[in-house]
């Protein structure tokens, strides 16, 4: 039977249902795009798109990675359509044998060639505390096979070596955009980064309190190694307040140094302050260390607000009393810099009732910013999704 209704409006209901599920429903949401493939040979395509756009592997050793490989090889068709791939690894290690090993570990020597289209890996584990990976040594002359792979996201990883988590940062030879969440190395030693291309880079969550003595300078030493290799291209970097939270004699946050490096590039500067974790003595570093930034062409300054519970704006004021104390003066003196904008963002649960009243503390606190015009407040539902400026 002839539909009255064209394909392309029943490709964007296809569409809509593929994104519509939150990421802990993603079982639900396959379940119903397998359902929209086999109702009729022309939703075929568009559901099996869908449905193959983004593959995840849950923390069961590399057994299901194994699986898909031969899916790949029997269904060649379905290789084009995987731009992304999602891994989860356990709490522990899984064994030594081939079929036990973390999928992370092998992965680019199993699916080498099959995934030409790949432009996103994710990498997370369960618990921050699980055991370092222990890469294949073929790995990383596999892993220069993904050339396409274009944004790298790891989240409670630990590498056994820095070393490890640079060369595979320099593998992935168009990597555009790094983002680590809770990322250690149990060895460091100083890594040579060569000319790279990231251009975003995003370091957040890294739970500084939970490190003491030698964690935390071979820690801080692998971002700073990290940071200055690569900041020649950056044009977009969002730092979490975690990363202030360890300070010297000084009160001088110790990763601070590489945002002293001059650098041209950097356009856009991001920080994320959880609202319910940050002690306002960190946003008071914070602030005096971004008060003293030497990006020369930066045009945007981000601080995100971070409510993980429902609040009214009264809540973050002590924070951003802290932050305006030492960062005021300074924003609104860079007229010789090309500072456009200074985005005050509200991330998550934003009661809009109070938006009013934020933007009006915003003003109150930060006056000579407001008078030159440079202040805007926004809201953003999570972070990756495109925030809107309200005032």
């Amino acid at each position: 039977m002839t539909s009255v209704f064209p394909i392309e409006l029943y490709e964007q209901i296809i569409d809509a249902v593929a994104s519509c599920y939150p990421r802990m429903a993603r079982p639900h949401r396959d379940k119903t795009l397998q359902s929209c493939a086999l109702t009729c040979t022309a939703w075929l395509p568009r559901s099996r798109m869908n449905l193959y756009r983004s593959v995840s592997f849950a923390a069961a050793g590399s057994a299901g990675l194994h699986r898909f490989a031969r899916l790949l090889d029997s269904a060649t068709h379905l290789q084009p359509l995987v731009s992304e791939v999602k891994l989860t690894m356990g709490d522990h290690p899984l064994g030594a044998g081939p079929e036990t090993r973390e999928a992370i570990e092998i992965l680019p020597i199993i699916l080498c060639g099959r995934l030409p289209n790949i432009r996103s890996l994710r990498v997370s584990a369960m618990n921050r505390n699980g055991a370092p990976l222990a890469l294949h040594r073929a790995f990383f002359p596999c892993i220069t096979q993904f050339a396409t792979v274009t944004k790298l996201v790891l989240y409670n990883v630990t590498f056994a070596r820095f070393s490890d988590f640079a060369q595979m940062i320099l593998s992935l030879g168009n990597l555009q955009t790094l983002d680590c969440g809770q990322v250690d190395w149990l060895a460091w030693r100083s890594f040579s980064f060569p000319s790279q291309g990231i251009t975003r880079l995003i370091l957040q969550g890294f739970e500084h309190e939970h490190m003491q003595g030698n964690a935390l300078d071979r820690h801080v030493c692998g971002v700073l190694n990290l940071v200055n290799g690569i900041i020649s291209s950056l044009f977009d970097l969002t730092l979490d307040t975690a990363e202030f939270s360890h300070l010297n004699e000084e009160n001088v946050p110790l990763s601070a140094p590489f945002l002293r490096v001059p650098c041209l590039s950097i356009h856009t500067l991001r920080l994320n302050i959880p609202i319910d974790e940050l002690q306002p003595k960190i946003a008071e570093a914070a602030a005096t260390t971004l008060s003293s930034v030497s990006f020369t062409n930066l045009r945007t300054i981000i601080l995100s607000f971070q409510l993980f519970v429902p609040t009214k704006a009264k809540m973050p004021e002590r924070i951003l009393r802290a932050l305006a104390k030492n960062l005021d003066s300074t924003l609104s003196g860079w007229s010789s810099r090309d500072l456009a904008q200074v985005v005050f963002l509200l991330e998550g649960h934003v009661d809009e009732s109070s938006l009013p009243q934020w933007s009006q503390l915003v003003e109150r606190l930060f006056p000579v910013c407001s008078k030159r015009g440079i202040v805007r407040i926004g809201v953003q539902e999570h972070a990756g999704s495109t925030y809107n400026v309200v005032h």
